[in-house]
């Protein structure tokens, strides 16, 4: 029996944020690669991600929702991934055709724009329901580990979006056994 059917009637929505695999920093940060450290680093979230998912098997009904920051090491790693959970799940998952990439998602050195990246994180993909009609949606989030932080210390304290007391959103925290990736769960 799978987490979904002991929860309520009430729409779900499973949001991972996964924080890019290390890369070669060239002089022009914007096109900065995965090395293949962080290409292995991306591969090893995988299995953490599938028994996640497992876990909700019988909500997953329509195609797991992909976004990205549009930085390409973001995208290296998403499609890094991707290619990973296709392989290993051998199409028993769908997922959307594209990875959609968001601006809000970039990395960024001035804390005071967390709020506003996490604002429009909140409209655009955590109350977005892309099937209207489905009880669950599924979302995998590729971002940078300031954001992810950010974004993290938002929904543990934030009194503006009313987390703690509606239990709307609820982070899962799964600790990586390599260093410099991480996975934070939101459920909805």
């Amino acid at each position: 029996q799978s987490k979904y059917s002991s929860l309520s009637n009430d729409f779900i929505h499973i949001i991972y944020v996964i924080r890019h695999g290390l890369y070669f920093m060239s002089t022009d940060k914007n096109t900065s690669h995965l090395t293949k450290f962080g290409e292995k680093q991306t591969r090893s979230i995988v299995p953490l991600l599938l028994d996640d998912l497992k876990q909700y098997s019988d909500a997953i009904v329509n195609p797991i929702q992909r976004y990205t920051s549009i930085i390409l090491r973001a995208i290296e790693t998403e499609q890094v991934l991707h290619r990973q959970l296709v392989r290993l799940t051998r199409n028993d998952l769908k997922f959307s055709i594209n990875a959609t990439q968001k601006t809000y998602l970039v990395e960024t050195n001035k804390v005071h724009l967390i709020p506003t990246k996490f604002q429009d994180f909140y409209f655009d993909i955590i109350t977005k329901r892309i099937y209207p009609q489905s009880k669950s949606q599924f979302s995998i989030v590729i971002c940078h580990g300031n954001v992810m932080v950010g974004f993290r210390q938002i929904i543990q304290n934030s009194t503006k979006y009313n987390f703690k007391q509606s239990q709307m959103v609820q982070i899962k925290v799964q600790p990586m056994d390599v260093p410099h990736t991480g996975i934070m769960g939101m459920k909805r």
